[in-house]
């Protein structure tokens, strides 16, 4: 955010508390909306109850100090505008600002305007943009927000099936009505195109969708049309999302498992030959006791089956180990061939190691 380097208004809007505060009437703000939906019958704020007047203006004016402060914070204006979340908020505070304040003004001319539905009209559109005022309840936790961009990244690929989908259930209709023309079936379910692609939706994928949205187009095609909508975003592409999100934690859950049997694993067998080539008994490897160690067969075969080379992890560990000191813990070895396994990925350790191990027989050559 580029917010000033001083000044009031930007020590306000970076204040943790600040923050909290906001998210805290966000919150209260989205209950209210199925409170007000439930209790308030009214066409318009100007014909309810006085409590809904006093908590529609106690909201607005929240969010309109939480603009204000924000909007002072900005080093100009045109890094107000150009920041994604300050403009979303802004265009939101606008329409609450609308419906609320303005709504006044246009309440004014109820008379003239209601007979002719103008002013009903209006304030149900308004009241219906209430629904993108809790797009702010999702940035509340950072995770909603990561599932959104990975929905954002993967609408191509939902699109594309989307569209196949829907040219299966074209292609289908097409010969289910050629094939049963003039059956009772046909009559029934494949009258038209429109009506076997409707049969082939609902009761065919959706079966325990069919009837709810049979019921609901009743009384209108937009009704029914909204609910498909939801059903398709909440079941198919929501729940899936969920299924491939509890698969992906299955797996790392699996991988870190794994991963602590082989490190453990290791350091056992490891530990019981140590245990019994050690001769000195102080718990460390001199550079003799790691080649015992290296030469024992079971040893060689517990190294080699997580994926080690033997024959490189002797070179390596002259240089990684024994370079600057002559005996290393047990802990190191361990975590030596624990690095050196195949299945392991280069990290930038590795290369300035490498880096290291380099400059080090560059050096050695220049003096000899």
């Amino acid at each position: 955010v580029k917010y000033k380097s001083s000044g009031v208004l930007q020590h306000i809007a970076l204040h943790p508390w600040f923050e909290y505060i906001t998210f805290a009437i966000v919150i209260m703000y989205g209950l209210w909306l199925g409170i007000d939906l439930d209790y308030n019958n009214a066409e318009t704020l100007l014909q309810a109850a006085i409590g809904f007047h006093i908590v529609e203006n106690l909201f607005c004016i929240a969010f309109t100090v939480e603009i204000f402060i924000r909007f002072g914070a900005f080093r100009t204006t045109r890094d107000a505008v150009t920041d994604f979340n300050f403009a979303l908020d802004s265009g939101l505070w606008a329409l609450m600002a609308l419906e609320t304040w303005v709504g006044y003004m246009l309440g004014a001319f109820q008379v003239h305007f209601v007979d002719g539905g103008g002013i009903g009209f209006i304030f149900r559109g308004l009241r219906l943009t209430r629904v993108c005022r809790l797009a702010r309840l999702f940035r509340i936790v950072p995770e909603v927000d990561v599932l959104f961009r990975g929905l954002k990244a993967a609408s191509r690929s939902v699109g594309a099936t989307m569209a196949l989908l829907c040219l299966l259930i074209y292609s289908f209709a097409v010969v289910f009505k050629i094939l049963t023309k003039g059956t009772g079936i046909g009559d029934l379910y494949f009258g038209s195109i429109l009506d076997g692609m409707s049969f082939l939706l609902l009761p065919g994928m959706l079966p325990d969708s069919a009837q709810i949205v049979s019921e609901v187009g009743q009384e209108g095609i937009g009704y029914a049309s909204v609910l498909m909508i939801f059903i398709v975003i909440a079941t198919i592409i929501v729940m899936n999302l969920l299924v491939g999100m509890m698969c992906q934690s299955v797996s790392v859950v699996a991988s870190v498992e794994q991963e602590e049997l082989v490190v453990s694993y290791v350091k056992s067998e490891l530990q019981s030959i140590m245990s019994k080539l050690d001769k000195d008994g102080n718990g460390v490897l001199s550079k003799h006791e790691l080649e015992r160690i290296l030469l024992n067969r079971s040893a060689c075969k517990i190294i080699s089956g997580v994926g080690v080379d033997v024959e490189g992890l002797v070179d390596i560990a002259e240089v990684h180990l024994f370079n600057d000191k002559d005996e290393v813990t047990f802990a190191e070895f361990v975590e030596l061939v624990l690095q050196l396994r195949g299945a392991n990925s280069s990290s930038v350790r590795d290369i300035v190691n490498l880096r290291k191990f380099i400059m080090e027989e560059m050096s050695d050559q220049e003096e000899r």
